[in-house]
């Protein structure tokens, strides 16, 4: 079975940095899912969240994202 991993990570291009993005789910069923939920979470964590117009502006925030596909062993269940 194939899953997709979401990494996404947030970064300032003055100080060159990119921390992980917190509390978004990492494992999708689907490429459309993980990169759908990918742009929304980036949108979300830019333009509604604590994050300012000021802070993006001054900090030149960014996000970056990658849908990694992954082969997951079946459970006892699935095997079946």
């Amino acid at each position: 079975m194939k899953i997709w991993l979401l990494a996404l990570v947030v970064c300032t291009g003055v100080e060159r940095e990119c921390v992980p993005a917190k509390d978004i789910p990492l494992e999708y069923t689907t490429y459309y899912e993980c990169t759908k939920t990918a742009y929304e979470e980036s949108l979300r964590i830019l333009f509604k969240s604590e994050i300012t117009p000021d802070m993006v502006e001054s900090k030149r925030l960014y996000t970056k994202w990658s849908c990694i596909p992954v082969l997951k062993a079946p459970t006892p269940s699935e095997s079946i």
